[in-house]
């Protein structure tokens, strides 16, 4: 694979996002130990946009998490954010992780 083919080291970013914001809840904010691993399904299932359907061809997929304590969240709140796991949240670790890449190919 040569350089042109990498994924960007750092996230792609969205060009509109609405600012709303969903409350935060208390078991939405986890703590996950050195070597450790979290399946985010729900998560993942909720939030992260995917094509209903795609055109036939290859493709590359990778999935970025970034945790940013100090994200503003004060857009427009959907419901009141839970305070001991909005703490928990400043408090926690600054973290920027990209998944492995998946290949996959639409036949039909």
């Amino acid at each position: 694979m040569d350089s042109q083919e990498l994924h960007p080291q750092d996230p792609p970013r969205e060009v509109s996002v609405c600012g709303n914001t969903d409350r935060l809840k208390a078991d939405e904010v986890f703590d996950l130990a050195p070597g450790a691993a979290k399946e985010l399904n729900r998560w993942v299932h909720q939030w992260v946009p995917f094509p209903e359907s795609l055109a036939p061809g290859k493709y590359r997929v990778v999935f970025y998490y970034a945790n940013v304590p100090e994200t503003d969240w004060v857009l427009f709140p959907l419901g009141k954010h839970d305070e001991a796991a909005m703490r928990r949240v400043k408090a926690s670790t600054p973290i920027s992780l990209v998944s492995n890449e998946v290949k996959l190919e639409v036949t039909k």
